[in-house]
């Protein structure tokens, strides 16, 4: 009797065993497949705060080491600009604060509208991932798109992915671009308190994001 106790003990242990491996191996065939894009109709929009035309943020997601996120970009129709220089955890504890023709946020809104951005719009945003999130004014309301902006192949660049991920990608990285180079050439350490900062908390509340401080 114990011969047979003990081969069915093993049997059921092997079983239990390969059921594990099993699910470890399709979780991780999972991670290595290629993202799909969100592909729903209907951008995520919100109304914009006051004045509002444009706005860049960083989230770490779970990195190791860990790292804090923050604003990189904040641009207001009047042209008043905060911006960091978002290369280190540090540089979101230091923003800066200058300013840029209006008619140049004018400018910047229509090259962004041209890139097709706003109209493919979505979150595309590997899990735990640190990712990026781009929000755009279209008239009282914010377009809002979220990108890791991850170029590999396992997560969705390669020569098969759906031709919209592409266009996607493309209208990202040049939207990052005409943000980038609104960004005042003058500027100054923007500091706690200053109507500038109120202004920039006043946003972030309205859009429901902690600022880093």
């Amino acid at each position: 009797m114990d011969a047979p106790s003990s081969s069915n003990a093993r049997s059921r242990r092997a079983a239990a065993v390969a059921f594990v491996v099993l699910i470890a191996a399709a979780g991780f065939a999972a991670v290595l497949q290629p993202h799909t894009a969100d592909r729903s109709p209907g951008t995520p929009r919100r109304l914009a705060p006051a004045g509002l035309s444009a706005m860049v943020e960083f989230e770490p997601g779970r990195t190791v080491p860990a790292t804090s996120g923050g604003v990189v970009l904040a641009i207001w129709d009047d042209g008043l600009v905060i911006f960091s220089f978002g290369t280190n955890q540090d540089d979101f504890h230091n923003l800066q604060v200058g300013r840029v023709p209006p008619a140049r946020v004018v400018e910047m809104l229509n090259d962004i509208e041209q890139t097709g951005l706003l109209g493919l719009a979505r979150s595309i945003v590997v899990p735990d991932s640190a990712f990026w999130t781009i929000r755009v004014r279209r008239g009282d309301e914010l377009t809002e798109s979220c990108w890791n902006q991850a170029m590999t192949v396992p997560w969705g660049a390669h020569i098969n992915a759906p031709r919209d991920e592409g266009d996607f990608a493309k209208a990202w990285m040049a939207s990052r671009a005409i943000l980038a180079f609104t960004q005042p050439s003058e500027y100054k350490s923007l500091e706690p308190g200053s109507a500038e900062d109120q202004r920039l908390e006043a946003a972030l509340k309205h859009l429901g994001t902690t600022p880093i401080r």
